[in-house]
């Protein structure tokens, strides 16, 4: 079982590092190279750490108007393996609906346990804070991650998107999943 905590700003460069490795990996041939190459420690480090200082601690930080939580997923070793976030829903005018903002892990922590912790830990968190509900947003074309999400109870609820916010179309299916209450 891998240990899960609340990110801290000092994290920010482990958080970059997962970040890009599960990028890199996760998205090749589903994003264009040039972007995926692209990608930089230093800047995705400094955009956790101001996002993680400006979130009153306990791993919150916030993103348009919404607020979450970054978990850190640590392997037997005390490295930090995986990221996952959780908060409120982004873009739904429905106040019982949490969302899984992402879950990403290096490579070598794929089928280890640690994304199912991560997972488990986030929709806890959801569950915790009294949401009847939560989303979450994969890649159309990501059939690994729609395979764990599915293993784990989430199930595609119809809406689609197309998310224009990194300079190229990626289409991305919404999942859906009821919590405990």
């Amino acid at each position: 079982m891998a240990v899960i905590r609340p990110a801290t700003p000092a994290d920010a460069d482990m958080i970059a590092t997962v970040h890009i490795a599960a990028w890199r990996a996760a998205y090749r041939g589903l994003m264009p190279d040039s972007y995926l190459a692209g990608l930089s420690v230093d800047t995705v480090s400094a955009r956790w750490r101001q996002r993680l200082e400006g979130g009153g601690g306990e791993g919150r930080f916030e993103e348009g108007g919404a607020s979450a939580a970054l978990l850190l997923g640590e392997d037997a070793t005390g490295r930090v393996v995986g990221i996952g976030a959780a908060g409120s829903a982004r873009g739904l005018d429905e106040p019982a609906m949490g969302e899984i903002w992402l879950l990403n892990l290096e490579p070598g922590a794929w089928g280890t346990g640690v994304g199912a912790d991560l997972l488990a830990a986030a929709t806890g968190l959801l569950e915790a804070q009294g949401y009847g509900a939560a989303v979450l947003w994969v890649l159309e074309a990501n059939a690994r991650a729609r395979r764990f999400y599915e293993k784990w109870g989430w199930e595609p609820d119809g809406v689609t998107r197309v998310d224009q916010s990194f300079g190229f179309p990626l289409a991305e299916l919404r999942y859906r999943r009821s919590l405990a209450p």
